[in-house]
């Protein structure tokens, strides 16, 4: 509760009381002050503070963040061109690419520190096709895996397996 709001109704609990001049300015500030406490309490009384608060708002966020059919269809046709300037990958012939890293995470799993190292952000060019994102999330791919992580803790916030193998 604001300083002005708890005056307000300390004034209106001692004109309700009739009290006198000098114990209703006493008694203004003293229940002006315990209503400021009582409201600053309220707010902090789970103990975690501000940081905790942000942490929740940013988490709430990540969890409404996700790779929309439009987001799909867009990332989709972007690789599928450029995968038909490069010989070869546009009649499936590109051979073997190799063992590919398997990825067993799924939403609001954790990726470990050396799996992040291995994110390939998407270019900027397709990015800027897509819907703006929080400067603490990044989409990219691992493999044929695209993903969205929150780059502070590693959370994967949404992944589509094996979606760009063509």
């Amino acid at each position: 509760m604001s300083g002005t709001h708890a005056v307000s109704a300390a004034v209106g609990v001692v004109k309700a009381t009739g009290l006198s001049t000098l114990r209703s300015a006493v008694s203004i500030a003293g229940i002006a002050f315990s209503l400021i406490l009582g409201g600053h309490a309220a707010g902090q009384q789970d103990g975690r503070g501000k940081a905790a608060d942000n942490l929740d708002r940013s988490q709430s966020r990540a969890e409404t963040i996700s790779f929309s059919s439009r987001d799909r269809e867009t990332i989709r046709v972007y690789y599928k061109n450029l995968y038909s300037k490069i010989p070869g990958r546009a009649s499936g012939q590109g051979g073997n690419p190799g063992p590919q890293f398997q990825l067993r995470v799924e939403r609001d799993g954790v990726l470990l520190p050396k799996v992040v190292r291995r994110l390939k952000p998407f270019p900027a060019d397709l990015d800027g096709r897509l819907p703006h994102l929080s400067p603490n999330f990044v989409r990219g791919s691992i493999d044929s895996d695209i993903l969205i992580i929150d780059q502070r803790s590693g959370r994967v916030i949404d992944i589509i397996h094996d979606f760009l193998s063509f």
